[in-house]
């Protein structure tokens, strides 16, 4: 029944939360075939960032290479990896298609993985946080009712493209939002936020079993 504050601590610039899985050396990548790459995603050694080995942490949304570029066309087959940059996932290993070595031809790789950054519940102040690269979504609420939440501040940037599992077909539907209120929500406030490199919406109320639904969510003065 209290207020829960999840926020920075100090002074200084905003705490990063990331679901990034980082490669950052040739020999991490093995040549699978011609123009196939691949790195083992469950073997802690080939990787930085986000230590899990679980079936999410191995759905990317996304990568981005050493500059800043991002590539987004994940395919469902390893067969489809046609062109430059396509690439595919099969649960332990990510696949990407390259003429070279992909450090050679993109330096450090940021991996975007299927991680929920942040659950809300009622009474809770989310502030002041740099959230970024998941598949999935940046903040959201779950499965609980909420009510007299608040979230300002945050800079929630590179989210999404990681494939939905349980609605349509699993190996198509893509998803993540930057926050989202999943069935029910009231008296919320999202305001003072940069939304940035969103896969879907940046702020969304939905829902496939709705009972109480929305009432009184303010979204204002946001970018």
């Amino acid at each position: 029944e209290d207020m829960a504050y999840i926020g920075c601590y100090g002074e200084g610039e905003k705490p990063i939360l990331s679901a990034a899985k980082i490669i950052e050396s040739e020999e991490k990548w093995e040549k699978y075939e011609d123009n196939i790459y691949r790195v083992d995603l469950k073997n802690f050694e080939k990787f930085s960032g986000l230590k899990k080995n679980d079936q999410n942490s191995c759905d990317i949304g996304f990568w981005e290479d050493e500059k800043g570029n991002i590539y987004g066309k994940k395919k469902n087959l390893l067969a489809n990896l046609n062109k430059v940059g396509d690439f595919y996932c099969d649960g332990r290993y990510f696949y990407v298609r390259s003429e070279i070595n992909p450090y050679k031809g993109y330096g450090k790789i940021i991996l975007a993985t299927k991680l929920e950054m942040v659950r809300v519940g009622s009474r809770c102040v989310v502030e002041n946080l740099h959230i970024e690269y998941t598949g999935s979504h940046g903040v959201v609420k779950k499965y609980t009712n909420i009510k007299d939440t608040e979230i300002r501040d945050c800079i929630i940037e590179k989210i999404g493209g990681s494939y939905l599992y349980g609605i349509g077909n699993k190996d198509i539907a893509r998803y993540g939002n930057g926050i989202e209120f999943w069935n029910q929500a009231e008296n919320t406030y999202v305001h003072n936020c940069i939304f940035s490199q969103v896969f879907d919406a940046a702020y969304t109320l939905q829902g496939n079993n709705v009972t109480n639904g929305f009432k009184n969510n303010i979204c204002e003065n946001n970018i």
